[in-house]
């Protein structure tokens, strides 16, 4: 891999960890604000897989942690390569939203877990596809910051 793109990889890696940063807060201010629970299937991936342990400052599995930030941060490394290529700005960043939900319904229907799209309630995947959104326009604000066209 070129130069540049190593580089475009790299900041795509921290621009995916600020998109879930970004994800978490919308997430706070919709459970704040809707009273939605939060998201099990996290957590659920990696206890389909064995995963134990518990973050003692909040009594939130250190799995659902693990899932959300190494998916986040992983698909942020898409995000970056995507920038170097030229693909910059909020058209990019919503066909990583569609990158970000075909990802997480993958994850979820390997390990069993979840219902099909066309299964789960509408509020649920409009929930769902807008926290994606946010995961997107976050990592690809940055991206498109940090990687040099």
């Amino acid at each position: 891999m070129p130069g540049g793109y190593l580089r475009a990889a790299a900041a795509g890696l921290v621009a995916g960890a600020g998109g879930v940063g970004v994800t978490r807060a919308v997430g706070r201010l919709e459970r704040a604000t809707v009273h939605r629970h939060d998201a099990h299937l996290p957590r659920g991936v990696l206890e389909a897989r064995g995963g134990r342990g518990r973050d003692p400052r909040h009594g939130v599995p250190l799995r659902a942690h693990a899932v959300r930030w190494g998916a986040g941060v992983a698909l942020g490394l898409v995000r970056g390569l995507m920038a170097r290529a030229g693909a910059r700005g909020p058209l990019a960043s919503v066909v990583h939203a569609a990158l970000r939900v075909g990802a997480d319904g993958a994850i979820e229907n390997a390990v069993g877990i979840d219902a099909s799209p066309w299964r789960r309630p509408r509020g649920e995947l409009v929930a769902d596809a807008g926290r994606a959104l946010a995961y997107a326009l976050g990592t690809g604000a940055l991206a498109d910051r940090f990687v040099p066209r």
